[in-house]
């Protein structure tokens, strides 16, 4: 018996329930005034999704260490909204992560239909769930390509469940590579970590679409050599494309915001600028970066590698600095 590691474990899962404890679920779909991004997946992957498979630096904050959904959703939250999900209406406390809205059997198409194509982004994992299908299907055909992100999991899916998805996008044939990039990236593991085991992730792959349909893959990276304290966060996360695809800087952590933002992303942004130069000052920034790559690459003529893109990730606003900032320099409103 490891009696640390299971020290170790207990710290995580009592910060975990403190957390659900503190989760306010939705009371009506009404309530929902802001941009938002629906979360759609089968419930039987929510005990995977509540895990955390952290690093060794995630150990000196394991109490509040996020979860694969936490880190998802606090992410994809600040870069374009609040990310709202169906509730499963046999758990006794909300899952930390996506905000619920609990719906009868009765009732949930209606409530999936009414929300998608209200929202901002669809995030939709890609499983063997039946209503998960029906609901991706419903969104293939009715909303625009690259308001759709796909979530794949690290594992194989059954081939009949492949087709009836290169069915729904047989529109954008891209689609289909994209898929196969995946399969290829899970041969790259080792045999134990691709197979279908209640350990394995809901969330490997990520596949988004730009507006012409084209699609794109990237694999999660976040594993044993990395942790949430690091600034490339959403790249780990496999999700720089599709931030690169929003507009959004691509770097940011755990302990400070997206681009040049410094309100940590597990605290509340509402109010507040946390960007500590403007859109403005950001743009001069990137220019002089540019200007010095030139003259350091006439000079020593060898090229200065990766550094406009280091600056264009460190050196932008996050969106809702820019609607912050919006909201306090916009003129009263006329009554």
């Amino acid at each position: 018996m490891n009696t640390f590691y299971d020290l170790e474990v207990l710290a995580y899962k009592t910060g975990r329930l403190a957390r659900r404890l503190q989760t306010m679920p939705l009371n009506s779909t009404e309530d929902i005034d802001h941009p938002f991004v629906l979360y759609l997946r089968t419930f039987r992957s929510d005990p995977k999704a509540e895990q955390f498979h952290y690093g060794r630096r995630d150990r000196e904050f394991l109490q509040t260490a996020w979860t694969e959904e936490e880190t998802l959703c606090r992410l994809v939250g600040r870069a374009v909204g609040e990310v709202i999900a169906l509730g499963d209406p046999g758990e006794k406390f909300p899952i930390a992560g996506a905000r619920r809205y609990y719906a009868s059997d009765k009732e949930w198409r209606n409530v999936v239909r009414r929300l998608v194509p209200l929202a901002s982004l669809l995030l939709i994992q890609l499983n063997e769930g039946k209503y998960t299908a029906e609901e991706l299907e419903y969104a293939s055909k009715n909303v625009p390509i690259d308001r759709i992100v796909l979530l794949v999991p690290q594992r194989r899916i059954s081939d009949e469940y492949v087709q009836k998805f290169l069915e729904y996008f047989a529109p954008f044939p891209t689609f289909e590579t994209a898929y196969q990039a995946h399969i290829e990236a899970l041969e790259q593991l080792p045999a134990g970590l691709r197979g279908n085991s209640i350990n394995q992730s809901e969330y490997f792959s990520v596949i988004c679409f730009d507006a012409e349909g084209t699609a794109q893959h990237r694999v999660s990276n976040y594993d044993s050599t990395h942790s949430a304290a690091d600034t490339d966060l959403p790249t780990q996360m496999g999700l720089d494309y599709l931030f690169e695809l929003l507009g959004v800087p691509t770097s940011g952590s755990r302990w400070a915001g997206l681009g040049c933002c410094t309100i940590p992303l597990g605290t509340s942004h509402s109010g507040q600028v946390g960007c500590i130069r403007t859109e403005e000052g950001c743009l001069e920034r990137r220019a002089r970066d540019a200007a010095n790559k030139l003259e350091f690459e006439e000079k020593f003529e060898r090229p200065l590698v990766d550094a406009l893109e280091r600056s264009r990730r460190r050196f932008s606003c996050c969106p809702q600095c820019r609607v912050e900032r919006g909201r306090q320099t916009a003129p009263p409103s006329q009554t």
